[in-house]
């Protein structure tokens, strides 16, 4: 098993995301949610055209871990769930920190775009299995999270199991760049990350992020420290929980 540090897969695989999850559902969701109601029971409803039981069953399991994550009652995050323009920045932090195994597949994903390797349905999958091990789960999964991406347009699929970047988002607004580091801290599971290190982490390939002092002045959520001559270290006032 490999050592995956703050991403929370040393305990063993939890893979639990065996489904792409396109991003029309995620609209629908959000519409759940600002309603207050992402009970199993609406979405299942609301999922009832996917067809076969254990499917259906499947997507509403995922759709309600990513649904229920404490995140979401964090009130950075209610902020951002209320403006339809930040949607896909929500749904990636969300997605990131409820699974583990995402986190790990687009991290890796993120470091062989960055080398400028070849990425691949094989490739990524020969790596993730080093940190997992091999089990039909996992490769269901790793093409899952494929999948998700390509469908939220934040990884071009170049041919048939061959994938490519596509242009970064870039991120400007202080509240969105305060969500990304609400969501790093989560991820990595640290009590306080170099605001550099928040920048080029692998799994934030699609987004482009300028962190700055400025960025968290007048913050009430995050607390901020000189470390060294240039580097600025961030930390929250108040942990959040971590997704169950």
């Amino acid at each position: 098993m490999g050592n995956m540090g703050g991403l929370g897969m040393a305990e063993g695989p939890r893979i639990g995301y065996g489904y792409a999850v396109r991003r029309v559902m995620m609209d629908e969701m959000r519409e759940f949610a600002i309603s207050g109601d992402v009970s199993v029971a609406t979405i299942d409803r609301a999922m009832s055209h996917i067809q076969g039981t254990k499917s259906r069953s499947h997507v509403v399991s995922v759709l309600r871990r990513i649904w229920t994550n404490p995140l979401l009652d964090h009130p950075l995050t209610r902020e951002i769930l209320a403006d339809p323009r930040q949607r896909l920045d929500l749904y990636w932090g969300l997605l990131v920190s409820a699974f583990p195994f995402v986190a790990l597949t687009t991290r890796l994903i993120g470091m062989d775009l960055r080398l400028g390797n070849p990425v691949t349905s094989k490739s990524v999958l020969i790596k993730v299995i080093r940190h997992v091990g091999h089990t039909r789960r996992v490769e269901i999964a790793v093409q899952a999270v494929l999948t998700t991406l390509v469908d939220w347009e934040l990884l071009a699929r170049v041919k048939t199991g061959t994938y490519g970047s596509m242009p970064k988002r870039l991120v400007t607004h202080s509240h969105l760049l305060q969500w990304f580091a609400l969501v790093a801290l989560t991820v990595e599971r640290q009590d306080r990350l170099a605001l550099s290190h928040i920048e080029q982490l692998p799994w934030l390939f699609p987004f482009s992020l300028d962190l700055s002092r400025q960025v968290f002045r007048g913050s009430p959520w995050f607390l901020l420290e000189q470390q060294g001559m240039h580097e600025m270290v961030v930390g929250l006032v108040q942990p959040v929980p971590l997704a169950k």
